[in-house]
């Protein structure tokens, strides 16, 4: 069986009720886990939920939900999207730190690593050619619109 569905919801509200038993019999939680063959933490974390919803006590079940944010934490609003795509076309910034910077500045929390993404989707980052100290030329990751000023 699976790791991700490895328990019916019918499996979960029988797993705590024997679980149960095995304790009010003298088994140590820990022990009547093991016997019953789900982990401590699954037990705990499925009878507090049994607790919280005493209408799956009559269904005999133990929903599993999902323990992810109900709202994606790293999807970016499209106001967000075309803030960064601003900045980025603004002669102010030349690197997406300093966009991340600015959008923290204006109460916008965002990461280094999401204005990349953004800005190599929209073809704005991606690797260029920048003059060091020596006059060389050396390749390296950044805003595209530094490339196109210094050619």
């Amino acid at each position: 069986m699976s790791q991700k569905n490895a328990h019916t919801p019918t499996s979960r509200f029988q797993a705590v009720v024997d679980v149960k038993e095995l304790i009010y019999q003298g088994y140590k939680s820990t022990e009547a886990c093991e016997k019953v063959g789900i982990s401590p933490d699954s037990y705990r974390r499925w009878r507090d939920k049994l607790a919280d919803n005493p209408e799956w006590v009559k269904q005999e079940e133990i929903h599993d939900e999902s323990r992810r944010p109900k709202r994606m934490a790293r999807q970016v609003s499209a106001s967000t999207t075309l803030r960064v795509i601003e900045l980025a076309n603004h002669p102010q910034h030349q690197s997406a730190n300093s966009i991340t910077h600015q959008l923290k500045d204006e109460g916008i929390a965002i990461g280094t690593a999401k204005v990349i993404e953004i800005l190599e989707g929209e073809g704005l980052y991606g690797e260029i050619e920048v003059k060091n100290a020596k006059g060389e030329y050396k390749r390296k990751r950044g805003l595209k619109k530094l490339c196109e000023k210094r050619q």
